[in-house]
């Protein structure tokens, strides 16, 4: 199952340490390489980040991004969203 996930800051001020930042690409490195996370990027206006992932449910994307260090030190949290494919196609071939 594909799941979009969209980022959003918390209310902490303070900078981001740097050994957070560093270890979050680490992790996200990861799971980019085992297949998990298909596809990040930053939104166009802002830098909450966009993850497309790919797991066998919204409980298991929810214990994957629980586990990037900005969500378990509470730098950001995510909106997760199940997706399926766009099946209108088929009003194309029907009979009349």
């Amino acid at each position: 199952m594909k799941i979009l996930a969209l980022a959003a800051d918390t209310d902490k001020t303070d900078p981001i340490p740097d050994v957070t930042l560093d270890e979050e690409a680490h992790h996200v490195w990861r799971l980019r390489q085992d297949g998990t996370l298909r596809e990040i990027y930053f939104r166009s206006y802002r830098r909450d980040a966009v993850l497309i992932l790919e797991c066998d449910s919204i409980d298991a994307a929810s214990k994957i991004i629980a586990s990037l260090p900005l969500v378990r030190d509470e730098w950001i949290t995510f909106e997760l969203i199940g997706l399926h494919p766009y099946d209108g196609f088929e009003r194309l071939f029907r009979e009349p």
